[in-house]
């Protein structure tokens, strides 16, 4: 399978930024900060308003 990427700069908040692209996306791939970290599931602002606002499929991935 093919897949496209690309990149654009936007001077926005980032999770409001990417849940919007998510309706035109197949998925949403975020990274996440490893367990122990400040949040109990190592999910940060903009990965919690991805998930809590896309119009689509949102995967997370941990850090290292």
């Amino acid at each position: 399978p093919q897949v496209q990427a690309g990149w654009e700069v936007v001077h926005a908040h980032p999770g409001r930024v990417l849940a919007g692209a998510s309706a035109h996306a197949d998925l949403v791939v975020l990274g996440r900060h490893a367990a122990g970290g400040p949040h109990a599931l190592g999910v940060g602002s903009v990965t919690h308003a991805v998930l809590s606002h896309a119009h689509g499929p949102v995967a997370t991935v941990p850090g290292d």
